[in-house]
């Protein structure tokens, strides 16, 4: 099953928060694209460690929801 990292702005618990999922970003770029849309909004970035790992439509489902 696949296994996503999230990241939330002052390390809040995601719970409850709107998500957002990143299947691809240039390396290094994941805490800018963060800081940006945490200051737009309030909200939880999920993405998977390696950005080369396959993710199929079940596992996306399953995680996201």
């Amino acid at each position: 099953m696949l296994n996503l990292s999230h990241k939330t702005k002052g390390n809040a618990a995601p719970q409850v928060m709107f998500r957002v999922f990143f299947a691809y970003h240039p390396v290094g770029s994941l805490d800018r694209l963060c800081d940006d849309l945490f200051q737009a909004q309030n909200c939880a970035v999920y993405y998977t460690a390696d950005m080369t790992e396959e993710i199929s439509e079940e596992d996306r489902t399953v995680q996201l929801n």
